[in-house]
């Protein structure tokens, strides 16, 4: 994922709000709606599942 993809992300998720409060909820909601669970990852060299 390069940088413009998260930054588009962040503008779609607070175009509408009017402080930042709002920008904060609307952005915590939108990663709560497309996150990927669960979800494979490696930590020093050991695979997990989270």
């Amino acid at each position: 994922m390069g940088r413009a993809e998260p930054e588009a992300m962040i503008g779609e998720a607070t175009v509408h709000s009017c402080n930042e409060d709002k920008q904060r909820t609307g952005l915590f909601t939108m990663l709560e709606e497309r996150r990927d669970l669960p979800f494979t990852t490696a930590v020093l060299g050991r695979h997990w599942v989270g």
